[in-house]
């Protein structure tokens, strides 16, 4: 080749269009780790397997408007766990995993699917763009009116989430979860009149960092964030003042734009029983006011960490009971009851580590029940919200929160 000219120029010209190509391709870097790509699936219909969660993924967000064959297949990995009742998949990166939140609510076998981020996300700095679905497969699935049309009809997209956003620092590590800074915030909010004719939650999400120090909660609207943040700066929460903050990335609206919802204000004489909240009217910082003057406002009373979504059951703990979660005749045949035993074991094992596991036998005091004590609390929180109310070899699985103590370890 080296002695023929035209075969080298034409060789040379060859490989200039590859590494254009290739140059020119667009790319879809894998950004962050495989938490920042991963979604978590719950709800999960009894039959459904991986291969059935991954082709849906696939389908749904090769569907999307600005999808990119070239980058490869848009779903890696999808896995069961928790003995079927949820699944993880992995995307090919952030934008399609995010895209993928998008169908939170959508409906297979007649389950309404429960998506969103697992244990371990970090919100990026700056928000990730998604893809558009097509009304049209919106409404093949209903979701133009229902969670998703909600949300968008609501200006809840990810371009506006920064403004929705709060950042909650100094929290007590281990003690505080997702679901008691739902409720703490929620409670509240809800009691709003804007909040009568909403379609969503005043509060969305709740995520807490893994190490417990700080968290991040989502809101329905700009307006809900404002008054949050007004409200709850300096409360105490399980023994420390909460820091509250706007998030990185956020952007202040123009100067003489509302600060916050006009009639929470006016509401707080009557709300002593909403979450502990209680008193007169709550100064509201004027608009625009610096961030560094803040504590200049005075901060409503301190309350104690809030009581769970049903009065009947104690605060979250490390300890779970799981009633009924065996027949009378597992119970009566011992081969078939050591086999159960197992498959509860590694179910509850995929949300943490477990110090207390037990399943007592027939004849045993609260036999067919499943005694659980998790290492973390935010692992125990997390075996509730996936094992409560599940179905298990025909039985309903009912959870509860234990007193700490109850069991050893």
């Amino acid at each position: 080749m080296g002695d023929n000219p035209q075969e080298a120029a034409a060789m040379l010209l060859q490989q200039q269009q590859q590494f254009a190509s290739m140059a020119t391709m667009p790319h879809n870097a894998v950004g962050g780790s495989k938490k920042q790509r991963e979604l978590y699936i719950g709800n999960l219909p009894p039959t459904a397997n991986e291969g059935m969660i991954k082709e849906l993924f696939c389908n749904l967000v090769a569907a999307c408007e600005g999808f990119v064959p070239m980058g490869g297949p848009p779903v890696l990995n999808a896995q069961i766990a928790g003995g079927g009742q949820f699944a993880f998949v992995e995307f090919r990166d952030e934008q399609l995993c995010e895209t993928a939140m998008q169908f939170n609510g959508i409906d297979l076998q007649g389950r309404q699917l429960k998506i969103g981020h697992p244990n371990g996300y970090i919100p990026p700095m700056t928000p990730v763009q998604q893809l558009k679905p097509p009304k049209a497969l919106l409404e093949r699935f209903g979701l133009t009116g229902g969670i998703v049309g909600d949300r968008v009809a609501a200006g809840v997209t990810q371009d506006t989430k920064k403004q929705r956003e709060l950042y909650i620092g100094n929290l007590a590590v281990g003690a505080v979860t997702p679901v008691m800074l739902k409720e703490l915030f929620t409670v509240p909010l809800s009691t709003l009149p804007e909040q009568a004719a909403s379609q969503l939650p005043p509060v969305l999400e709740a995520r807490v960092d893994p190490n417990g120090k700080f968290a991040f909660i989502e809101f329905a609207s700009e307006e809900l964030c404002t008054t949050a943040l007004n409200l709850f700066n300096g409360m105490e929460l399980c023994g420390r003042e909460m820091k509250i903050a706007r998030p990185a990335g956020y952007v202040p609206p123009p100067a003489g734009a509302a600060a916050g919802m006009g009639g929470m204000g006016g509401m707080m004489g009557g709300m002593g029983g909403a979450g502990g909240l209680g008193g007169g009217m709550v100064p509201q910082p004027p608009p625009g006011l610096p961030p560094g003057l803040a504590g200049l406002v005075p901060t409503p009373p301190s309350v104690p960490p809030p009581a769970a979504p049903n009065g009947d059951k104690p605060m979250p703990t490390h300890e779970i009971s799981l009633g009924g979660i065996l027949s009378a005749a597992v119970l009566a045949d011992a081969a078939e009851y050591a086999e159960c035993v197992e498959d509860i074991r590694s179910a509850c094992e995929e949300h943490g580590k477990l110090l207390h596991f037990s399943c007592p036998k027939e004849g045993e005091p609260d036999a067919g029940n499943a005694y659980l004590k998790y290492e973390q609390i935010a692992s125990a929180v997390k075996a509730f919200e996936a094992l409560n109310g599940r179905d298990f070899d025909g039985n309903t699985v009912k959870a509860t929160f234990l007193s700490a103590g109850t069991l050893q370890a």
